[in-house]
């Protein structure tokens, strides 16, 4: 779990965190009714999930603590927590740091073209390349050197597609 400092506000989309402290994770239709509407509320971030990773996307650091502390709350109702080592804050700002999400490295990254101007450069992330070089590796062992290419190259096309 991942609360991310964004530097730029123009590239908000997905869900956004309220920081009302009534919500729970009932559906929408029935937090409608109880809720205020959501251009009235504080929005702490942005909400990116995907099955039991989730990453925020918050301006400030108070903000992103904020949301660390509403999503351990909502967790807390469900009975689980965040893992203390697989969450934590990181700053994207003018390409500090980085953090990996799916299967893939995030980073602001300064252009080439114009300088003073950063992009999210995304590319696959160390523990994602080297299990892709080990299934190469074991596919493409010395023992294959006999086989027929169009086989290895056909063992071979599935792991490289993904």
């Amino acid at each position: 779990m991942l609360f991310v400092l964004k530097p730029d506000p123009r590239t908000q989309a997905g869900r956004r965190i309220s920081s009302n402290p009534n919500r729970d994770l009932t559906d929408a239709r029935h937090t409608a009714s109880r809720h205020p509407p959501v251009s009235s509320r504080r929005h702490l971030g942005t909400l990116v999930r995907y099955a039991d990773d989730l990453v925020v996307l918050c301006h400030t650091r108070q903000r992103a603590e904020q949301a660390r502390e509403r999503v351990a709350a909502i967790l807390a109702l469900l009975g689980l927590h965040l893992h203390p080592d697989k969450t934590r804050i990181v700053s994207l700002t003018q390409g500090r740091e980085g953090f990996d999400f799916l299967g893939f490295h995030h980073r602001m990254v300064e252009s080439w073209k114009r300088r003073d101007r950063y992009f999210l450069n995304k590319r696959p992330s160390a523990r994602a390349m080297a299990s892709i070089r080990a299934k190469v590796r074991q596919r493409t062992d010395r023992r294959y050197a006999s086989a027929d290419l169009g086989d290895i190259v056909g063992s071979l096309n599935p792991v490289l597609r993904g």
